[in-house]
């Protein structure tokens, strides 16, 4: 009698169902992580952009009251990594802040060239509130982004 021997392997490897599986589930994550980095990206850019704008506030406040109406100009280019000027004046009361457009230098890609005026509001020579307003860009982009009673016109 011829006896056959048959001997079971187990096979090595994914199924292309598991690995059809794994690949769903990597691109679901990515739909939902991408414009999550995105926004978080965005609202870090944001913050550094909102230290410099507090500290030019300080400075407006700090010439307002030491030199009153009619103190010069101070006008300073790229400050920061996302603007490319800022303007500290008495003619147009408060600071004007103008962000950076160039690929790499803006705070998102949906914004376009973008003016940010934080307008003293001043009481017996004391500076009460900045209010802010902008014009131009992706309001509901900035809406998101910036911080306090900012409103686009």
């Amino acid at each position: 009698m011829n006896t056959q021997v048959i001997k079971l392997t187990k096979a090595l490897g994914f199924s292309l169902i598991e690995l059809m599986v794994v690949i769903a589930i990597v691109a679901l994550l990515s739909a939902i992580a991408i414009p999550s980095y995105k926004d978080y990206v965005a609202r870090s850019k944001m913050a550094e952009i909102n230290s410099l704008i507090g500290h030019y506030q300080d400075v407006y406040e700090q010439q307002n009251s030491t030199v009153g109406d009619g103190f010069a100009t101070i006008t300073k280019t790229n400050p920061g990594s996302y603007i490319a000027s800022i303007e500290v004046n008495s003619t147009t009361p408060g600071v004007i802040v103008t962000l950076n457009t160039a690929a790499g230098t803006e705070i998102n890609e949906d914004l376009e060239a973008l003016v940010i005026t934080y307008e003293a509001t001043t009481s017996a020579d004391n500076i009460t509130t900045f209010t802010c307003t902008y014009a131009a860009g992706d309001n509901d982009t900035l809406n998101s982004l910036l911080t306090g009673s900012c409103t686009g016109t």
